[in-house]
């Protein structure tokens, strides 16, 4: 989970600098999620003006991790992390639709 006070950026903005620090990412390996569009700035159209929105960097641990613990190229880890996140909305639409169904049945 995200502690936002960790970072001093308003607004819940990363520097470009700040979310390589807080996730142990060289600038390199940064440059090279941006490129594979895995972290994708939020302002900004150049290195010291990019910006972005704090819930990336969960993304870049995510894609680091892949990376390092299963050797997995970028460009799969895009995909990967594409459909875990549609597996999150579908757990909780069936949530949901769960919930619907009880007060139905209930009510």
């Amino acid at each position: 989970m995200i502690q936002i006070t960790e970072t001093q950026s308003p607004g819940f903005y990363l520097s470009f600098h700040e979310l390589c620090h807080c996730t142990n990412t060289s600038p390199v390996y940064m440059l090279e999620l941006i490129d594979h569009e895995i972290a994708i700035p939020a302002k900004g159209t150049a290195e010291e003006e990019w910006e972005f929105n704090i819930t990336t960097r969960v993304l870049v641990e995510r894609a680091l991790r892949l990376h390092n613990d299963l050797d997995i190229d970028w460009v799969d880890i895009k995909l990967i992390l594409n459909l875990l996140d549609e597996i999150t909305e579908l757990k909780i639409e069936n949530r949901n639709l769960k919930q619907q169904l009880n007060r139905f049945l209930i009510g």
